[in-house]
């Protein structure tokens, strides 16, 4: 069966595409039939079945008007309402004067390309094509300039998508080969996504467990409910993680690292221990910065403090539900209230029955982004007494 992929597939047609003659003609024929602009929150262009649930992404046209966010796409459509052009104005969530990168859409008999170039250099980064038959998507095709390709097969059951068989290579070698299948409820509607690897004759390989990409939510999982059952599996599986990681040295802080920019990104959140180490280096400098203190991507990458993910299968997919659905609504004060909570019942607890700690140990919940003024998080979390103390001894400011 891996036989019939062909990761050549896009070789010529990217040839073609990056001649500069070519190229320009592309982009101007596309800006040519452009007659109206619309923003949405993806990219709208890209048609692979089921992306909102595959990718937790919101795929929604933005109101006329409506101010654009981080991430929102701005799409130029032709006479009859298809995609020409999509324009990407943010580079580090900034918003830049010009696109910083344009997607080109060719429309051809039985497929739609898609060419995204860099516009600082005009350099194509990646070539898509889509082939249909019958108006049903049969194959997607993907091959990047530095030498990364993809392929999907799709196939069908009464019409409904069964099966994407994927294969993927870097610079002509296999990295992966998998299938994702789609399962249904009784009302027809997609229900679970399962992903597995396979072996080279299409088999399952057995020695990498199936991944559910997705799962419908039940009703019962309401955000509420949800939200009561993952605050006390986050508070146990800290305490258990912390235990059995049993790390060497003295630590003055425990920080619970989300991502204030894309909730899901850090949800569940991992855990952050602050070595006394590191504060004593950081605190005993010509020019001390507080903020190194609590500032995860800082402390992550020095050797004394210690990075420890939460494995576990059911507080994952607990958080995956709670987080879709709290994307639908785009509000994420149910899992920061969460936060809020087990941060206060951990500051309770004698951590000295784990590790070596501090006197003026202290859980806080912080952005893992920056986003957030760690010190702000940290007033929300500790007792106004610790706060005090830890502000008299120059740690907040």
């Amino acid at each position: 069966m891996i036989e019939t992929f062909d990761p050549e597939y896009l070789s010529s047609t990217l040839e073609q595409y990056t001649s500069p003659d070519t190229l320009k003609q592309i982009q101007e024929n596309c800006y040519a039939k452009t007659v109206s602009w619309r923003w949405a929150s993806d990219n709208m262009s890209r048609i692979e079945p089921f992306r909102a649930e595959r990718y937790n992404v919101k795929r929604l046209w933005l109101k006329e008007g409506a101010k654009p966010k981080p991430g929102d796409l701005r799409h130029g459509l032709d006479a009859e309402g298809r995609i020409q052009v999509v324009e990407n104005y943010w580079l580090n969530d900034k918003r830049k004067e010009t696109p910083y990168s344009t997607c080109y859409l060719i429309h051809g008999e039985g497929y739609s390309d898609e060419m995204q170039v860099t516009n600082a250099d005009s350099q194509v980064r990646y070539l898509r094509r889509f082939c249909f038959e019958a108006g049903q998507l049969l194959r997607s095709h993907i091959k990047h300039a530095r030498g990364l390709v993809a392929e999907s097969n799709y196939s069908y059951t009464s019409d409904r998508l069964a099966t994407e068989t994927s294969l993927n290579w870097d610079r002509g070698e296999v990295t992966a080969y998998t299938q994702r299948t789609y399962e249904y409820n009784e009302w027809g509607e997609l229900d679970k996504i399962i992903q597995q690897y396979l072996n080279q004759d299409g088999t399952v390989y057995e020695k990498i467990a199936s991944i559910v990409e997705y799962e419908r939510p039940r009703k019962k999982e309401s955000i509420g409910q949800l939200a009561r059952q993952i605050a006390p599996m986050l508070h146990d599986k800290i305490l258990e993680t912390i235990d059995q990681a049993a790390p060497p040295g003295t630590f003055y802080c425990l920080l619970l690292c989300y991502c204030e920019e894309e909730f899901s990104a850090g949800w569940p959140p991992f855990l952050l221990l602050g070595s006394m180490q590191e504060r004593e280096r950081i605190m005993d400098s010509s020019n001390p910065e507080w903020y190194l203190l609590w500032s995860p991507d800082e402390m992550r990458n020095r050797e004394h403090n210690i990075e420890l993910p939460l494995k576990d299968e059911l507080l994952e997919r607990k958080c995956a539900l709670h987080c879709r659905q709290m994307d639908q609504n785009d509000d994420y004060r149910s899992g920061k209230k969460i936060l809020q909570k087990v941060v206060k019942k951990l500051n309770k607890y004698d951590w000295s029955e784990l590790i070596d700690v501090t006197p003026d140990f202290i859980v806080a919940a912080v952005d893992n982004t920056g986003e957030k003024n760690p010190r702000d998080e940290i007033k929300s979390a500790v007792s106004r007494s610790r706060f005090r103390l830890l502000e008299k001894q120059g740690l907040l400011s």
